[in-house]
């Protein structure tokens, strides 16, 4: 049973404290909860939104203090998952901040919404590469991707996480939603 400077600080051991609020500041953990908070035995005591973004401070803190930050590659896979919309927004504008400072990302996700931000996007299918590009290219020029951007834009959920709307026409790209007439889905996203 570590605490949460414990477990961000695992990234890279020999940190200091000012390095490692940095980071969970970063991740948007600082102003949610104390430092000194236990995480529980195999982080039982945390949300899934919570342990994502002490992965994502540890990333931080690696970078944070590599000898050439500007060399560095931070890779996260799926990192907006279990984020709600303002946790995402305030990570991704840290991640910029690395980027603008030369560290290179890799952000492997179905959320196309993050792939805007992206200098290439690489769209694989059965572990293959199908397509790059920029992301309104890949709009344009690939079925795939704009399906599963039309799928990400579907749903979206308020800050507080208290609202989830639906977007009736989003509905139509789900199996179970495609046979009904679009005054159903529109109902079904009203409800």
């Amino acid at each position: 049973d570590t605490s949460l400077f414990e477990n961000i600080r695992g990234g890279h051991p020999p940190a200091n404290r000012k390095l490692v609020r940095s980071a969970a500041r970063a991740a948007g953990i600082h102003s949610k909860r104390d430092l000194t908070t236990a995480c529980g035995v195999g982080g039982k005591l945390l949300s899934p939104a919570e342990a994502q973004r002490i992965g994502i401070a540890r990333g931080y803190l690696r970078v944070m203090t590599a000898p050439d930050p500007s060399e560095s590659l931070l890779v996260l896979d799926d990192p907006f998952s279990f984020q709600d919309p303002h946790s995402a927004a305030h990570i991704t504008s840290h991640l910029r901040d690395l980027v603008a400072h030369g560290t290179s990302v890799v952000v492997l996700t179905q959320q196309t919404q993050l792939c805007a931000a992206a200098d290439t996007v690489f769209l694989l299918e059965a572990g293959k590469l199908k397509a790059s590009g920029t992301h309104e290219d890949m709009l344009r020029n690939q079925s795939l991707y704009s399906r599963i951007h039309s799928i990400s834009q579907s749903f979206s959920i308020s800050s507080t996480g208290s609202v989830t709307r639906v977007r009736a026409s989003g509905l139509e790209n789900y199996w179970i939603f495609a046979g009904l007439k679009p005054a159903e889905r529109a109902a079904v996203a009203k409800a």
